[in-house]
């Protein structure tokens, strides 16, 4: 669970332009531990974004 938290924290350092990052519900599997996204939602800054990408 930590490394998944550790990595969308980086996400969003890597990437400026983003807004919101919603993640509901953020699962762990029993059987391998591996996170599992159910429902996930970003919310950018599409001008910003275009801006730094190009």
């Amino acid at each position: 669970m930590k490394d998944i938290l550790l990595r969308l924290s980086q996400l969003v350092k890597d990437f400026p332009f983003v807004d919101e990052l919603d993640i509901n519900p953020l699962m762990i599997s029993d059987k391998d531990g591996e996170p599992i996204a159910v429902d996930g939602r970003i919310k950018i800054r599409l001008q910003e974004a275009e801006r730094l990408i190009k």
